[in-house]
């Protein structure tokens, strides 16, 4: 008996340009039942989030390196078929077709993603669950993007200034939406300019941590970040801040009636502007 056909998907990228793979690797795997497909990461702290998804919709299994160069060249023997996720070339698609980042990583693997079907596939550990104490009605926050082009220090094309987070949580507060609020950070990010209640959590825990509090009655707000891909992925009330300079259609999820968006430019801090976008979707 012949044995299976492997096939080989690298990627080197960033939380949400990774995670916002797995809808054009499920469709791949749905079309290829007979393959057994392999997703390569590069080593990172997130891996804690993404090897939990070996064996799932998404993928057979989950390896890393450390190599970026090799995972790049995709320099790996004994694999039928090699694909290489490169952003760059999913954004030129993107941009060309007008079409979501995981329509577009569909068209490098010839994957058909509707439009329909572009929310991530985000696992939630079991183990993370049970280690959580989280206060009810908890507005989770995530105000930091890598990918921030900075402005005026922490905030910039994607980051609000520090002044705007608490102004944003008391008009939750206000609209009794919520009770109580926590700002998730990773151990490396910059500690707040201005008093906030802060958690650093690894990423798995993070995830477990937005998907607990908005079961129970809590939501999420973000920036345009990975973690706000998943909180989306997740499909818990997410309320996005999104840089007014991107196609909404790039990375967005207007369509699905979970997510919220204020499209604004975030460096200048407009709450006003922000809540009107948000406050008859609460």
């Amino acid at each position: 008996m012949a044995a299976a056909k492997r096939t080989l998907f690298a990627s080197v990228n960033l939380i949400g340009d990774t995670i916002t793979q797995t809808p054009a690797l499920r469709r791949y795997r749905a079309a290829h039942p007979d393959e057994e497909i392999v997703w390569l990461l590069k080593e990172a702290p997130d891996r804690c989030l993404f090897e939990l998804l070996e064996g799932s919709s998404v993928c057979d299994r989950v390896l890393f390196d450390s190599d970026w160069d090799r995972i790049r060249a995709t320099d790996y023997p004994d694999y039928d078929n090699r694909f290489l996720m490169d952003v760059s070339r999913a954004f030129t698609i993107g941009s060309q077709e007008s079409i979501h980042i995981a329509q577009a990583f569909g068209r490098l693997i010839a994957a058909e993603v509707p439009a329909d079907d572009v929310l991530a596939t985000v696992p939630v550990s079991e183990k993370d669950l049970r280690n959580l104490g989280i206060p009810p009605r908890c507005l989770v926050i995530s105000p930091r993007s890598n990918s921030n082009h900075a402005v005026h220090g922490f905030a910039g094309s994607k980051n609000l200034p520090w002044r705007a987070w608490p102004l944003i949580i008391d008009r939750f507060l206000a609209a009794k939406r919520v009770d109580n609020y926590v700002v998730l950070l990773a151990d490396n990010d910059p500690s707040p300019e201005v008093p906030l209640c802060v958690l650093r959590l690894p990423l798995s825990a993070t995830v477990a941590y937005i998907y607990k509090a908005c079961a129970e009655g809590g939501a999420y707000c973000g920036v345009d970040n990975g973690i706000t891909h998943l909180a989306a992925g997740l499909g818990v009330p997410t309320f996005c801040v999104y840089p007014d300079v991107l196609t909404e259609g790039w990375v967005g999820y207007s369509r699905f009636p979970h997510y919220r968006l204020a499209k604004t430019t975030p460096w200048k801090a407009d709450v006003d502007h922000i809540w009107n976008c948000w406050k008859n979707r609460l």
